[in-house]
């Protein structure tokens, strides 16, 4: 499923067999995916801004809670991109990526700040202590390229976070 994106028109793809086939193998396979699998699939379907809906979801949502302690910083911040994309709003699942993403915000980088930032800001979901998170990590905004900083900037007015310690 990572390579979806690659494909032409998602809304072809989504009324191909192959495509069905391939959701039909992912759904199967879904219970033994680890965080990698699992952010990769959810990568792919969210390039092509795949928004059916079914049980997969709720599958999705319950191994991204029985993997969370496996996601990588760039695990979470792909999934929260996907689930944007997506509009995939499946509380359970962005508590553990949002929660995941404020226990290791260490090993972020400017791209996942950003990521989440933005995701959490597409979707709505405001988590106050995502914020927090970030001025207690005392980010190095220099570090930011221009799009980053830019989608990180949205991302909070969006969502109406204001800190003077960021500033």
């Amino acid at each position: 499923l990572h390579r979806l994106g690659k494909v032409g028109a998602p809304e072809q793809l989504w009324q191909d067999p192959r495509f069905r086939i391939l959701m039909d193998r992912f759904r199967a396979r879904l219970p033994f995916f680890g965080s990698r699998q699992i952010s990769n699939s959810m990568h792919g379907l969210g390039s092509i801004f795949y928004r059916e809906r079914g049980p997969w979801v709720d599958m999705v949502t319950v191994q991204t809670q029985r993997r969370i302690q496996d996601f990588e910083p760039q695990h979470v911040s792909n999934t929260l991109w996907a689930c944007a994309r997506m509009q995939l709003q499946q509380p359970a699942m962005l508590r553990a990526l949002i929660g995941r993403a404020i226990e290791d915000i260490a090993r972020f980088c400017p791209l996942d700040l950003s990521i989440v930032t933005w995701a959490c800001a597409t979707l709505k979901f405001r988590e106050v202590e995502w914020l927090r998170a970030v001025v207690r990590a005392r980010v190095d905004f220099a570090d930011f390229s221009p799009q980053n900083m830019s989608n990180f900037v949205w991302g909070l007015a969006t969502l109406g976070f204001r800190h003077d310690n960021m500033v």
